[in-house]
């Protein structure tokens, strides 16, 4: 029965080793997904995932790479359910009449969140992950090679590669020009 008890001890104290990994995995899905409930619900998705194939990890010490690149592939699921109900979402906003200046601000800033999330959704999915865990999640060069599965020279070229393209874009919604 020892043998039983320590894998249950094990399985007890991989559950625990998630679950402290818990507020990195949500703030990476959080840059990605609106809204904040959508985010919750994807990350809840990540750690019902990594529960189900705990058992499959190869190396423990790899948990939170294991557990971002489970991430990576809910965010990518959330996104092209999103994109469909963003849509009927921005119709019904066409619509809203809501006078005053603080309107005027909230649509200002919308639309500068939206240029932002343009030039980002625009930009192929390695440079877009690659921007976002270099800058937004401040993460070494190092751990993004890791993550990404590449390796490092490879990571650092991806990355001058997506901050070039990302330069370009933003300089295209400036101009209202579209380069190919």
């Amino acid at each position: 029965m020892s043998g039983g008890s320590d894998r249950v001890a094990r399985r007890e104290q991989a559950a625990l080793d998630l679950i402290a990994h818990l507020p990195r995995v949500y703030a990476y899905v959080r840059r990605r997904i609106e809204p904040r409930e959508e985010a919750e619900d994807v990350t809840a998705e990540v750690f019902a995932a990594a529960l189900e194939g705990l058992s499959r990890l190869q190396n423990p010490c790899k948990l939170e790479e294991w557990l971002l690149g489970i991430a990576r592939h809910k965010v990518a699921g959330a996104a092209r359910r999103q994109v469909s109900s963003r849509r009927g979402l921005e119709a019904l906003a066409e619509q809203a009449d809501a006078p005053g200046a603080a309107f005027a601000r909230l649509q200002a800033e919308q639309e500068r969140q939206r240029a932002v999330r343009s030039v980002i959704q625009r930009l192929p999915s390695d440079y877009r992950e690659v921007l976002l865990f270099r800058y937004a999640e401040q993460r070494s060069i190092e751990e993004v090679a890791a993550i990404m599965k590449r390796s490092l020279p490879s990571v650092k070229g991806l990355l001058l590669r997506a901050k070039e393209v990302a330069r370009r874009h933003s300089l295209d919604e400036e101009t209202g020009h579209e380069t190919s």
